[in-house]
């Protein structure tokens, strides 16, 4: 195998973009890592396909009964990577889960961007593992 597709993951979730985020993250692992290409769906020889099954804000750390100082977001990634010509599958993964705590900010403007940054480090994560989990089949 040595060219992949990788489309925009399918995003059963209310995160708007986190879509093209995940699939940036693991687009960049693969040009980073160099071994399999990323390639138009024409000329794959493979496509990964990713979908967000959820994506769950908790409060973890309070400062009172009322107000949390911590959130965390858990992320729930189904992804399945197949032949292109034959569509067996030949790796998949049905339920990774990766969480990360952020901070509530002073305005819900600031907590947006830190759950974006939280959102951003779990999709570069998932990516490395993705990534992992694909080549050891080769």
């Amino acid at each position: 195998m040595k060219a992949v597709h990788i489309p925009v993951f399918v995003n059963n979730t209310t995160e708007g973009g986190a879509e093209v985020v995940f699939a940036n993250a693991l687009i960049y692992e693969f040009t980073r890592g160099g071994v399999i290409g990323v390639v138009s769906e024409a000329n794959a020889q493979g496509i990964v396909h990713g979908r967000i099954k959820s994506a769950a804000v908790d409060s973890v750390i309070y400062a009172s009964q009322t107000q949390s100082v911590d959130r965390k977001v858990t992320v729930i990634l189904e992804v399945i990577f197949r032949r292109a010509d034959n569509q067996k599958i030949l790796w998949q993964n049905l339920d990774m889960i990766r969480y990360e705590n952020f901070r509530v900010g002073g305005d819900p403007n600031q907590t947006d961007r830190n759950r974006e940054e939280a959102l951003r480090k779990i999709s570069k994560d998932l990516a490395e593992r993705i990534y992992s989990g694909i080549l050891e089949n080769f």
